[in-house]
């Protein structure tokens, strides 16, 4: 019952996101694509982290629109060398995102042994996004700035609310149809089980870095962005006197706003 993660990166606080996932999830193995920096994975992870260093995606804009297409391909490629090394399941998360479980199980592989895998090739695990419920420190501990969240399945959020998927890839005929999905059949996995936790520009200075490089898309591609907070982040770039108070303001209105926030560690493990 081997479970691994892959996950493209260009984030330099991997210390947390490892650490959850190896040692509080239980995850077996984690292929990493590291975009546009060198990672030094810790010497006691060595074994079990296998890093491809990619220094030519440089941070423009069309490396941004086409980060989905990279993602695809790197995962069609993780399907291949995981089921070689014995790998059974393979999770597709992004750096700011955080696989949690129900206290109830000691561990992913203890998970995924209690589920029925005959009828399917993949489970949907639904996401939660991150909320402040307080005035932001300047802490740089990025998974550490908030413990609650809503249910992206149940009211609107900053951006994507249909979960993310983990597969059976002792499945000949998987294959990668999106970088939430894999091909065949599938069923939620019940989320006193376990989340995504994702967390979407919580800090005010990701939010500006990376809405600041987007801002330089063309209308045309802009048309094509679905989610409303995304457009509006870019407008405030492209409004030229749009002061930074304002920016502040409207970002801290919208990762503040909820109906319904859940305090995460009530129900989950978390380091």
């Amino acid at each position: 019952m081997s479970v691994a993660i892959a996950c493209m990166t260009h984030s330099q606080d991997l210390d947390f996101w490892l650490e959850h996932h190896l040692k509080t999830v239980g995850i077996d193995y984690i292929f990493l694509r590291v975009e546009n920096l060198t990672t030094a994975i810790p010497q006691h992870y060595q074994d079990c982290v296998h890093v491809e260093q990619d220094l030519g995606v440089q941070p423009t804009i069309n490396s941004m629109i086409y980060q989905q297409e990279r993602q695809m391909d790197f995962v069609h490629r993780c399907i291949g060398v995981a089921s070689s090394i014995g790998i059974r399941f393979l999770l597709h998360i992004d750096d700011d995102e955080l696989l949690v479980l129900g206290k109830k199980w000691n561990s992913i592989q203890e998970y995924c042994a209690s589920v029925e895998w005959e009828s399917i090739q993949s489970l949907r695990i639904q996401n939660y996004e991150a909320v402040l419920r307080a005035t932001p420190t300047d802490s740089h501990e990025y998974f550490k700035s908030t413990r609650w969240f809503k249910n992206c399945g149940r009211e609107p959020c900053r951006s994507y609310s249909n979960g993310k998927s983990i597969a059976d890839v002792s499945n000949v005929d998987l294959r990668v149809t999106g970088c939430h999905t894999f091909s065949g059949t599938w069923k939620k996995m019940k989320e006193e089980d376990g989340v995504i936790l994702h967390f979407d520009s919580i800090s005010y200075p990701r939010w500006k870095t990376k809405f600041q490089a987007l801002s330089k898309m063309s209308p045309d591609v802009f048309a094509s962005v679905p989610f409303s907070f995304y457009k509006k982040s870019i407008e405030c770039f492209w409004d030229e006197n749009k002061t930074e108070q304002e920016k502040w303001k409207f970002w801290i209105d919208w990762v503040s706003h909820c109906e319904n926030p859940m305090d995460i560690t009530k129900n989950y493990s978390i380091v």
